[in-house]
């Protein structure tokens, strides 16, 4: 399968379709997909947000029954990726990144297409597209209505003068993220739009940083964060035309930095940033503010000296706290990156597969049990030992009930009880084993599940009974049933619970029971394992 250069178009793809996920968390279990960026990778995705799709390979290339918009894979610009194509009538566009995209005849594009495609369903899975728009209105009220008060309460030129910090504000966190290496909305639409822009490039380099740490992006938060803290104090001090003068020696002060940094993005890396572009154009906008109000304040208005002070330590406050919280940011993205590479790791199902088999098989004949549930007839057999007086017993409960939600169709589950009857009348752990059983087997596994799980919650003996009874119709029957699970376990070594078995193998004990789900698709295939 052909690899793709970004996750852009899949979400563009996405948003087409009307399906809106957490992006943080799309990523991060794309990216720890031990096959991305191929087309497996966006596909096991899909199906890890329960989001329906097929990918399928059209040799013959008929196009009558292609959606208005799909995944293809696309020999483009000499390259094999994939693509976010759109189709209207006997057009068809290709979209490489949010602002680049070619329209193609329907001819053209069978030359270019080599007949894979992956296709989503909408099954109205993730935010819906209303409570999108309804956070980004909110969030442009906000900044609007800031904008309003500060006009009509104080003056217009606060108005736009806190309009542009907020701009400023945005700008410098665009460039931190940059600095990370995180991709937003914002740096997909303009820092790679053409090929002279490369905000990555310009921010990360350490010819432009103070002590290889220290770059433009850090100098710009802590101005903008100063200056809107600085807003607010000296409007609530009445010393506004005070903070409006330091604010014009500072801003001029500032020219040199932004002079150096375009020519070092115009004649040193040849390359512009157009993040670091807005923030001096903010600047810029903001120094002719500050010079046209500064020429309406009366000559003889001298700064005053505290206000001179309060000035500086304004400017210390978000400097230290930045050098401070900077630390703190970069250990959590290099740790999340390294998380990253560990969960890739883990989820290379061969590695997974070789501790598999490494572990002790047992026949599936001791494994089998009367409590079955799911696809009987499938051949993927996952069994679990577990025992509801068990804390630990809870988390594999809960895996099976995931299990059960995207596999019920595909798997079959055997549960044993790891549990020997007492002979002592009503003891209420008997009493519980028994009507658990009961319920199985007059009930069904669905109300068996049901019953189980409330007792996973509660773990309360009279609530529980209070609601399912005491009394069963063959207890010894079901007493005779717990003895002889009870025996086989035994003699199996099956001592502790939860243990949980693939096919006839002991679950790995290096990985988390709840990896079991990162492997189901593979266990499906895999005829070493199936039953």
């Amino acid at each position: 399968m052909s690899k793709t250069k970004n996750n852009l178009f899949f979400l563009n793809y996405l948003k087409a379709e009307e399906i809106y996920l957490d992006n943080t968390e799309f990523k991060f279990q794309l990216e720890t997909h031990p096959n991305y960026p191929t087309l497996l990778s966006f596909y096991d995705t899909l199906h890890f947000f329960n989001i329906n799709s097929f990918a399928t390979k059209i040799t013959d290339k008929s196009t009558i029954h292609l959606p208005k918009s799909f995944i293809a894979e696309i020999k483009y610009k000499n390259t094999l990726q994939l693509y976010f194509v759109q189709k209207n009538n006997t057009e068809y566009t290709i979209f490489s990144d949010e602002n680049n995209n070619e329209i193609f005849s329907e001819n053209d594009f069978k030359d270019v297409w080599s007949g894979i495609v992956l296709i989503v369903e909408n099954n109205n899975i993730g935010l819906s597209k209303n409570n999108k728009r309804f956070k980004n209105k909110t969030l442009k009220n906000i900044i609007l209505m800031s904008f309003i008060l500060f006009a009509t309460y104080c003056s217009l030129w606060l108005g736009i003068s806190i309009l542009l910090i907020f701009t400023g504000v945005f700008l410098s966190i665009e460039a931190i993220k940059q600095g990370y290496y995180i991709e937003t909305d914002f740096s997909s639409k303009f820092c790679n739009a053409t090929a002279d822009l490369d905000c990555n490039t310009i921010i990360n380099s350490d010819k432009f940083k103070i002590f290889k740490t220290f770059g433009f992006s850090d100098i710009s938060i802590v101005f903008f964060i100063a200056q809107f803290i600085g807003v607010l104090f000296f409007i609530s001090t009445n010393s506004i035309i005070d903070f409006t003068k330091l604010s014009l020696y500072t801003l001029l002060a500032s020219i040199p930095i932004t002079l150096v940094s375009i020519y070092y993005q115009w004649r040193v890396v040849k390359k512009w940033c157009v993040v670091c572009l807005g923030i001096i154009s903010v600047i810029y906008a903001e120094l002719i503010m500050s010079s046209l109000y500064y020429y309406t304040i009366p000559n003889n208005a001298n700064i005053n000296a505290i206000s001179f002070l309060y000035f500086i330590i304004l400017f210390i406050i978000p400097l230290i706290g930045w050098l401070l919280i900077k630390p703190i940011i970069t250990k959590y993205y290099t740790l999340q990156s390294e998380n990253k590479k560990l969960i890739k790791f883990k989820r290379n199902y061969s590695l997974f597969k070789h501790s598999l088999l490494a572990e002790r098989k047992i026949n599936y004949k001791n494994l089998e049990s009367v409590i079955s549930i799911g696809n009987k007839s499938s051949k993927l057999k996952v069994s679990i030992v577990t025992n509801p007086m068990c804390n630990f017993c809870k988390k594999a409960h809960l895996l099976i009930e995931e299990l059960l939600h995207k596999y019920s169709d595909n798997i079959h589950l055997n549960i044993h009880f790891s549990f020997l009857p007492s002979n002592e009348k009503n003891d209420p752990k008997d009493v519980l084993h028994y009507k658990l059983i009961d319920i199985y087997l007059r009930q069904g596994e669905d109300k068996f599940m049901e019953a189980l799980g409330d007792w996973f919650i509660n773990k309360d003996f009279e609530k529980w009974f209070s609601i399912y009874g005491r009394s069963t119709n063959n207890e010894s029957e079901i007493k005779n049933l717990l003895k002889k699970q009870h025996l086989n376990n035994r003699n199996n070594s099956i001592l502790f619970t939860p243990t949980i078995f693939i096919g006839e193998y002991n679950y790995p004990q290096i990985y988390e029971r709840e990896d079991v789900l990162l492997y189901i698709e593979e266990l499906l295939e895999d005829k070493e394992v199936l039953i």
